[in-house]
């Protein structure tokens, strides 16, 4: 079996049957210009740390340009714009390291690509971003994210990291001081010590489970609205490429079940019923809010409610990505983004997450179906 990554093991626990097409097969999958920004700042920062001096602000960016990967962008403006956007972050990058600049231990560490490096008797191989000399002889590890934000406790527990812990220890033989995500565009490290032996223990039970299912054959689709809907394999996937299977007719509707199509006509009726009231609510109030206005009050009284008037000032923006910009520049990206069970939701539909994160998160929560019942009203016949 050939050697397993951080992202082929992914690409497994995200769907095995993509990987068959990916590892197995060998499709290309069309390339995107997420992964070839990536890749063009990751070699920009290579450039920078492989010289005992760094180069100067116009040495990096003259590489940066000249090595610029251009596959995957939809467009010119699409390129343009990203480019420039790297040119910024690196402009950034420089001006808050190189002043206290110390040449690395290593940049772009390879492991498992000659001698084999086991997890749990698996072959595994990777690549460092970037390995620094720390006290005592210490070593922290470094990766850079070029992506979307990163939540700051996603350092705690990241399985690359992890990966790259375990693979430090065998093949430099040197302890782990702190592992780093850097997000290069808030220019922000996220750090934390060393991970513990059950982070160790959980990656390799997920190592060797994946390449047992591997070496089984095991490459059964699993299909979900949001993966397919992004993958590069959907035309050539068994799930998609052949006919659906029927729908089973219902068993029972309202013309035929008496009970049940008083009990659908009830509900409706309640749901309308509802929506009624609130909008006759809603013309109260503007009323109440008129009159209490014009009368210069704050306060009126009912035989059994009460009333109170205040005013609430609260921004509105026009665009909300420059906004957001601002608030991930100056670092407060956690204040206003929090962990509520919607936003947890939407980012979950969302296909361009990190695979990992997505994973993880599957991993911290219980799937659980709910019925959702929608309702049409009927028109009558003339």
């Amino acid at each position: 079996m050939q050697k397993l990554s951080h992202s082929s093991i992914q690409t497994y626990l995200d769907c095995p049957k993509k990987w068959h097409y990916r590892y197995v097969e060998k499709i290309p999958e069309k390339p995107k210009y997420f992964f070839s920004f990536g890749k063009s700042m990751h070699s920009a920062l290579e450039f920078l740390y492989k010289a005992e001096l760094p180069p100067s602000l116009e040495g990096l960016l003259r590489f940066y340009y000249e090595n610029w990967i251009n596959e995957g962008y939809e467009t010119v403006e699409q390129e343009d714009a990203k480019k420039k956007e790297g040119e910024e972050i690196l402009r950034r990058y420089y001006e808050k390291n190189v002043p206290g600049f110390r040449p690395p231990l290593h940049t772009e560490l390879k492991f498992g690509f000659g001698r084999d490096f086991l997890v749990g008797g698996v072959a595994v191989r990777g690549v460092i971003d970037r390995v620094d000399l720390a006290e005592g002889g210490r070593i922290a590890i470094l990766d850079y994210k070029t992506g979307k934000p990163i939540p700051r406790s996603r350092v705690q527990t990241d399985d690359q990291l992890t990966l790259y812990q375990m693979a430090c220890k065998e093949i430099l033989g040197r302890e782990v001081e702190s592992l780093i995500l850097y997000h290069l565009p808030s220019q922000t490290p996220h750090r934390s010590g060393p991970h513990g032996p059950e982070l160790v223990e959980a990656l390799t039970e997920t190592v060797v489970r994946v390449a047992e299912r591997i070496r089984s054959e095991d490459f059964t689709p699993e299909p979900s609205e949001s993966k397919c809907g992004w993958c590069d394999y959907k035309t050539y996937c068994p799930v998609w490429s052949q006919p659906r299977s029927p729908q089973p007719e219902p068993k029972f509707d309202a013309k035929t079940d008496d009970q049940l199509g008083k009990l659908v006509d009830r509900y409706g009726q309640m749901k309308a019923d509802i929506q009624t009231r609130e909008e006759e609510a809603e013309k109260v109030k503007e009323s109440i809010v008129a009159a209490l206005r014009g009368r210069g009050y704050v306060r009126a009284f009912g035989d059994h409610f009460e009333a109170t008037l205040h005013d609430e000032d609260r921004w509105e923006f026009h665009d909300k990505r420059k906004v957001l910009d601002a608030i991930q520049r100056a670092g407060f990206w956690d204040r206003v983004i929090a962990p509520s069970a919607p936003a947890v939701q939407k980012l979950l539909k969302d296909p361009n997450i990190p695979l990992d994160l997505r994973d993880r998160l599957q991993r911290l929560g219980d799937k659980v179906t709910h019925a959702v019942l929608r309702l049409k009203k009927i028109e009558e016949e003339e």
